[in-house]
């Protein structure tokens, strides 16, 4: 159930009438944790015990010992850290308790889309598949997840939105002169994926394969003068042979700064040996 708020005004003065409506994505169950602290106490208990439970399968002492508090009881970004941790035990042990104590910022984003309790379901499996790989992914690149929790959300409402296409479909046109919707196209979570993340390019574009290492050399010379770090990013990646993560590294740099830095750099130095080749004919 969920209340509606009605603004009554008899005689210039407001008040508030509250009338239940019956709320599809919380079943009953829910609806009394919600307002039974002792029903409520009942589902920390119990989410307590599973917590616990998935820290205890990853089977060493010692490790348990020390991931069970950040695990079980630590900041979303302590979790998100042991995520990507080498680990295969910790890793999953962390997955399965970021799903348990993060879902309900999946539902609270299925609940404003007014998702029933089949399709919010669906959107927590959707939001948290793979999520160990994605934090590994998203740390290699340099980028990170400094707002786990703001993350999960913005992640929930993409898959919602594109949930809602898959449903909808498209209108076309029809024999009949009219129109039809289509069935939508399931569209792969990696395609989410690719919208919230920075590319992992690791080598840029090659240049013209007639282009000289001694005509690259002079064309980085008279870059340096106009942005050195720029000379910088190009020399280490097509002199010295380095990929733009190991470059960033070298620099001290994030490695999406490296790559935005590199995108622009290549353009002007393309510029560049184009100018200098026609000013030598």
């Amino acid at each position: 159930m969920r209340w509606t708020c009605r603004e009554m005004r008899p005689g210039g003065n407001v008040s508030f009438t509250m009338t239940p409506r019956h709320d599809p994505a919380f079943q009953d169950t829910v609806t009394q944790h919600a307002f039974d602290p002792s029903a409520f106490a009942q589902r920390q208990e119990h989410l307590g015990q599973r917590l616990s439970a998935a820290v205890a399968r990853i089977g060493d002492a010692a490790i348990v010992d020390r991931v069970r508090r950040p695990l079980t009881e630590g900041t979303s970004a302590e979790v998100f850290a042991l995520l990507g941790d080498d680990d295969r035990r910790i890793s999953s042990a962390a997955h399965e308790c970021a799903m348990l104590r993060f879902a309900f910022i999946v539902a609270i984003v299925a609940q404003s889309m007014s998702f029933d309790a089949d399709r919010r379901d669906d959107l927590v499996q959707r939001v948290f598949l793979n999520l160990p790989q994605i934090v590994r992914r998203a740390t290699i690149n340099g980028v990170g997840i400094p707002d786990p929790e703001g993350w999960l959300a913005y992640r929930a409402h993409l898959i919602a939105r594109q949930m809602f296409r898959e449903e909808r479909g498209r209108l076309r046109p029809d024999a009949s002169g009219g129109f039809s919707r289509t069935r939508g196209r399931r569209v792969t979570l990696d395609a989410v994926d690719q919208s919230m993340r920075v590319e992992a390019d690791t080598i840029l574009d090659p240049l013209d394969e007639s282009v000289t290492r001694v005509e690259i050399a002079a064309a980085l010379r008279l870059l340096s003068r106009e942005q050195p770090v720029w000379a910088d990013v190009l020399r280490l990646h097509y002199l010295d042979g380095l990929r733009l993560d190991e470059v960033a590294v070298k620099l001290g740099r994030a490695h999406g700064t490296v790559r935005n830095d590199a995108q622009k750099a290549r353009a002007r130095l393309a510029a560049l040996l184009r100018r200098e080749r026609w000013t030598s004919r």
